[in-house]
């Protein structure tokens, strides 16, 4: 535990051993750029504690079960980062760590010394949406002036953003 053992640069209040960042970073090279959404929790020993394959963009299950566990899941198609139900979901169910993987990205948001405290879950959905509109509005138009390649068009920026 602890030492430089965290998965992405940092770590969770009791850090990660070993055995759990490589069983994080091989589950997450074996989902991502799947066409359906894959969601994964893990044990503390790195051991899966839950595994399922939605359809599309999309997993359900009983999220008490992600509960103190560390959650990883594919974002299929364009490199989109987490959505708010994800942020909202890390925290209503007081996770350890949530985790996306794109094809080319990895996002991750943990769960800070001393839990989430009394953060209200659907603020931070919110919160989030309301960040990501904002950087929309200001950013998309710089976006359909690229120089490389085809110019991006706004809608799809936007789409990106789950706006």
């Amino acid at each position: 535990m602890g030492g430089g053992s965290g998965i992405a640069r940092g770590e969770t209040e009791a850090g990660y051993s070993a055995t759990m960042a490589r069983s994080v970073l091989k589950a997450e090279n074996e989902i991502k750029g799947e066409k359906n959404e894959h969601a994964i929790l893990f044990n503390d020993d790195g051991s899966i504690a839950f595994q399922k394959e939605g359809t599309g963009h999309g997993v359900t299950f009983n999220g008490k079960r992600a509960t103190d566990k560390v959650m990883t899941h594919n974002h299929p198609g364009p490199d989109a980062p987490f959505s708010s139900s994800d942020l909202r979901d890390a925290v209503k169910f007081n996770m350890k760590e949530m985790r996306a993987v794109s094809r080319n990205y990895t996002f991750s948001v943990k769960r800070p010394k001393g839990g989430w405290g009394d953060v209200n879950p659907e603020s931070v959905m919110r919160t989030y949406g309301s960040i990501k509109r904002q950087v929309a509005k200001e950013w998309a138009p710089r976006f359909e002036k690229v120089s490389s390649g085809a110019p991006m068009r706004k809608e799809y920026f936007k789409s990106q953003i789950e706006v």
